[in-house]
């Protein structure tokens, strides 16, 4: 991992928590399953940022991929909150 990105993995650990509440909230409201793009216009957070969160919001076993967005060529992920 390049330096630049260990610094800026330093920089945002606090705020991880936050961020992890924001977009639970985020998908609550939308109440289906969402790609990243659509969870990020309920938060404050761009949409890479909200997909990085959602990769370890996933390990932290508190949101699961679903399937895949077939409308979008690149096919990507559908979150969603595990209940």
């Amino acid at each position: 991992m390049r330096e630049s990105s260990l610094e800026a993995h330093e920089l945002i650990k606090p705020k991880k928590q936050t961020h992890y509440k924001e977009i639970l909230s985020a998908m609550k409201r939308i109440g289906k399953p969402a790609v990243s793009r659509i969870i990020a216009t309920y938060t404050s957070l761009d949409y890479h940022a909200v997909a990085r969160r959602l990769s370890e919001m996933e390990m932290k076993e508190m949101v699961k991929v679903v399937g895949r967005d077939h409308k979008v060529k690149s096919r990507p992920m559908l979150w969603d909150v595990i209940q």
